[in-house]
């Protein structure tokens, strides 16, 4: 047994401290669900980012049965942050407690041998060591502007969230709930300072009173169409963190 969770420890922390994976094979998404029953208190239908696009708001409802969800949003809350243990921890531990209940059926009807062979084969068999193409672009992108803002503004930054990827929650650790495109034009039309992130930069200018003047503080891609923008009614200069002494 102790051979068995010593190769699942290796496996798991290369896995956990390797690039993320987030944007594929819609790995996404179930970080959205987390985020959803932790920051809205959906824990019964959880949805994702997909609700926000005309015609797809059935594909926004979570489609898997809910436990990983409430495993990773009990972690979120745990934490108080959403990182890659609460998208990770789950699912390594399933495979640990599958691997050792194969080991001790293995070993109690066929031999202690079989038995350590067949939980080694489970725990190395594809879909308990499949290590994901990390290097995709927007997850890469995302996880830089992420580093950027926690950079030039402090961890986190004092954001709020429009219409924007869970992804780049993720990367920030942050929970924050997500505001409406209303709300947030309402906001940066005051006359408090507010940051917003948003997905789309048109919908928001729309949402603002035509004398509204806005500072356009980050983006990504830097050129291009924006995945996401960063907005706010004030220069950037006003939210530049104070140099530590």
């Amino acid at each position: 047994m102790a051979l068995i969770v010593a190769a699942w420890l290796s496996l798991f922390l290369i896995r956990i401290t390797a690039p993320p994976d987030l944007l594929d094979k819609d790995q996404e998404r179930p970080a959205a669900y987390m985020l959803d029953a932790a920051l809205n208190g959906h824990w019964i239908v959880q949805r994702d980012d997909f609700q926000a696009l005309p015609g797809y708001e059935a594909r926004s409802v979570c489609s898997k049965p809910p436990v990983y969800t409430w495993c990773g949003a009990l972690l979120v809350l745990l934490f108080g942050r959403i990182n890659a243990w609460c998208l990770y921890l789950p699912t390594a531990a399933a495979l640990l407690g599958s691997c050792l209940l194969v080991w001790g059926y293995g070993r109690r009807y066929f031999g202690p041998l079989a038995g350590l062979l067949a939980g080694t084969v489970l725990l190395w068999y594809y879909h308990g060591v499949q290590a994901r193409n990390p290097f995709v672009v927007q997850t890469v992108g995302l996880r830089t502007l992420a580093a950027d803002l926690e950079a030039r503004f402090g961890t986190p930054p004092p954001l709020l969230f429009a219409d924007t990827p869970y992804t780049l929650q993720f990367f920030l650790g942050t929970m924050r709930p997500r505001v409406s495109l209303a709300d947030a034009a309402r906001r940066l039309a005051g006359n408090l300072p507010v940051m917003v992130a948003v997905k789309e930069r048109h919908e928001l200018d729309n949402a603002l009173p035509a004398d509204a003047r806005l500072h356009e503080i980050a983006r990504w891609p830097a050129s291009g169409p924006a995945l996401v923008t960063v907005v706010s009614n004030r220069d950037a200069s006003a939210w530049i963190k104070p140099p530590v002494r």
